[in-house]
């Protein structure tokens, strides 16, 4: 029984990621959800109390996924785990086109999530690098900065995506 409901929560929230992603939020119902996966809007709200929750739910699970993700960001010099770190992030982008193009309205949607994201960004140890060996001719406090802003300019331009008209 655990498993069939696991399923079927599955079943609603991919149904969802691509409604939302083919279409704006606002245009997207819970009716056509359920239709769309081809279950009782009943069902839908034994897991989710309205639209608002399971499209947080995704937002969500972005996120984590993206933290995950960056936790494999490595290298031994500052420039390395830049790369690193970019590389993920457009390989991330180029792998869930869908995921990010529903978090890309969500995090316009609710702020919050675009300052979860940053912050996630700015989890990744890159002053660690310098300890491990690498090293930088200009001081610290005037490198991480422009260089953090810079990969995160590189994948937020990666994860671009238009909807279809």
């Amino acid at each position: 029984m655990v498993q069939q409901g696991a399923d079927t929560q599955r079943r609603l929230v991919e149904t969802a990621i691509s409604l939302f992603s083919s279409r704006w939020y606002a245009s997207v119902s819970v009716a056509e959800i359920c239709r769309e996966a081809g279950l009782s809007n009943g069902v839908f709200y034994r897991y989710f109390p309205n639209k608002e929750s399971i499209f947080l739910h995704i937002l969500e699970d972005v996120i984590e996924r993206i933290a995950a993700a960056l936790d494999r960001t490595g290298g031994e010099t500052i420039e390395a785990r830049i790369k690193s770190m970019t590389e993920i992030l457009v390989g991330f982008s180029a792998e869930h086109p869908d995921l990010i193009t529903v978090f890309r309205e969500g995090q316009y949607r609710y702020f919050e999530y675009e300052r979860r994201l940053t912050e996630t960004y700015r989890r990744i140890p890159i002053q660690d690098a310098r300890a491990a060996g690498g090293h930088s001719r200009v001081p610290r406090r005037d490198r991480r900065a422009p260089l953090r802003r810079r990969a995160i300019g590189a994948a937020g331009h990666a994860d671009i995506h238009l909807r279809p008209g």
